[in-house]
Parts: structure tokens; C-alpha cells; sequence
């Protein structure tokens, strides 16, 4: 009886109500773009060793990505967007103590950008746009330990701060603002012990800065930062491998990215929000078997 109610309803055209209530766009045939661009690139590299355990090294070089064109899904509208151009440069130091079992690095870097291609959120789908100036600096530290056959750990921490120098978006003007999901700080620390017989277990936990989801850098549209730890403890054999996982073991809730549209999209009249959040405490457990 029931199959015979569903044969007897008549189809819906998805297409014709997908128009009427302005969820598909109206493109009246293929949309496309052209961009053109040509580089030169060069790039230079210096490196010194210092001692037998340190060595110091700097570089400089230039680089771009491609343009290309892209299309807003709800409205069909196409956005051509330029070619980006990058001059970096980076010195670092690397080392080695206590008879090797100590290693460490540490780099601090410079970017400065031109035409930067930055993702926007536009109704509900993103674009490229050109910010006309921008740059970053930052640096990076990490440790890498082990003391024995059995024991290994690492420590690392980050820092970047970002910066629009030139990024006008219709009558918005995004200069001195953050780029887009760049959060200023992270670190991580992980430790490993591992038995001769096969047996091993590792801990790692990693920090994320709070950070903007648009250039605009809005209060209410962020993403969080958050505190994970992980774990991973098992057995390896020769041919057989079994692994119990665990991911977010804190079991942290945190926003990954929220947005904001005061004065809806297409297809919502209404003021809507958004928001996407980080995977919740997860357990997995694995069973490998090798030839």
C-alpha cells in the first residue's frame, strides 16, 4: 500500500523551485574569466656552519601564485582575481647538544605581499579577492630531545602577526587589520616511549591563538582558540600492528569559524549566523597486518 501512495505522488522540479526561491542562480549559460601574468624569480641561499655542533643559514627569495577567476555559487557572478607576489626572507640557527641527544632550531621570517589572493566568505560560498599590499613576520623555536633508545619528546612554539597594508573591499577599507584564520600563537609538546619489543606509548598537547574568520576582523566572527590533547599507545610487530587512539581527549568545545550575515543571503531574507565546530573527543582503535 505504501509503495503505491509514493508511485501515486507526482515529482517535484527540484530546479524550477531551486530558481523561484533564488537558492540557484540564474546564469543564462557558461560563465568563465581570463587572467594573464608573467614572473621572475629568483632566490638565493646562504649557509654557515658555525661550529661542528651549529650552523646558521639566511635566505632571500621571490615567489608568486597564480590568478585565476572565481564564481560565486549563489548568484552565478564571476570574480577574475590577479596573480599574488611574495618577497621572502628567513634566517635561522640550528644545533646540537649533550652529545646530539638535544636538538634545536630557530627561525624568524619576514614575508611582504603584493596582490595577496584572500578567501571571502560571499553569501554562502567563497571567493578570491586581491588585498594590494600586506605582510607577515613571525618567528619559530623547537627543541627535539631524546635520551635514550626508549624516550624522545619535542617542544615547539610559534608566533606570527600579520598585517593588511593596502585592502579596500567596495567602501571598506581592512588596513591594519589581521589576515583571515591566522591566530598569533601556537605551541605544541609530545612525548614518546617506545619498548624494544614493540610496545609504545605518546602524548601530545598543542595550543591555538584565537583568531579572525573575515578581513574585517569582527568580534563576532572568530575562531576559538582552543587546548587539545592527544594520545596514541599500542604495539608493532613484524607484521602485525595494534593501535588505541584518542584525539580532543580534554574534550574541549570550541568554534573553529563563525560568520555572520546581518542581512541574510540569497535565499534567507533574515538575518542568519554560522558557526562550525571542532571534532569532539574521539577514540579509535586500528588493526594493521603487513606482508
Amino acid at each position: 500500500v505504501l509503495g503505491a501512495i509514493l508511485e501515486a505522488q507526482p515529482g517535484i522540479d527540484i530546479l524550477t523551485l531551486a530558481n523561484a526561491t533564488g537558492i540557484a542562480p540564474q546564469t543564462d549559460g557558461l560563465q568563465g574569466g581570463e587572467t594573464t601574468y608573467e614572473a621572475l624569480l629568483p632566490k638565493l641561499g646562504l649557509r654557515l656552519a658555525l661550529s661542528k655542533n651549529w650552523m646558521t643559514f639566511a635566505t632571500y627569495s621571490e615567489a608568486y601564485r597564480a590568478g585565476g577567476v572565481s564564481v560565486d555559487g549563489s548568484s552565478g557572478e564571476v570574480y577574475p582575481y590577479d596573480p599574488e607576489y611574495t618577497v621572502n626572507g628567513e634566517i635561522g640557527l640550528r644545533g646540537k647538544m649533550l652529545a646530539g641527544a638535544l636538538e634545536s632550531s630557530l627561525n624568524l621570517f619576514y614575508t611582504d605581499w603584493t596582490d595577496q589572493q584572500v578567501p571571502v566568505l560571499q553569501n554562502q560560498f567563497y571567493i578570491v579577492q586581491n588585498a594590494g599590499k600586506s605582510r607577515l613576520y613571525g618567528a619559530e623555536a623547537s627543541l627535539r630531545w631524546r635520551p635514550s633508545p626508549r624516550w624522545k619528546g619535542d617542544l615547539g612554539l610559534g608566533y606570527v602577526d600579520t598585517q593588511f597594508l593596502e585592502y579596500e573591499d567596495g567602501d571598506n577599507s581592512y588596513r591594519g587589520n589581521d589576515f583571515p584564520l591566522a591566530p598569533p600563537v601556537s605551541a605544541s609538546i609530545g612525548g614518546q616511549w617506545m619498548h624494544p619489543q614493540g610496545w609504545e606509548v605518546g602524548l601530545r598537547f598543542s595550543y591555538q591563538d584565537h583568531a579572525f574568520t573575515r578581513p574585517s576582523n569582527s568580534e563576532d566572527e572568530y575562531s576559538e582558540s582552543r587546548r587539545l590533547l592527544s594520545a596514541r599507545m599500542g604495539w608493532q610487530g613484524q607484521h602485525w600492528a595494534v593501535f588505541l587512539s584518542g584525539s580532543n581527549l580534554l574534550d574541549e568545545d570550541y568554534a573553529t569559524e563563525t560568520f555572520q550575515f546581518p542581512e541574510g543571503y540569497v535565499g534567507a531574507d533574515g538575518a542568519r549566523g554560522y558557526g562550525a565546530y571542532g571534532a569532539p573527543r574521539t577514540l579509535s582503535l586500528s588493526l594493521e597486518w603487513q606482508l
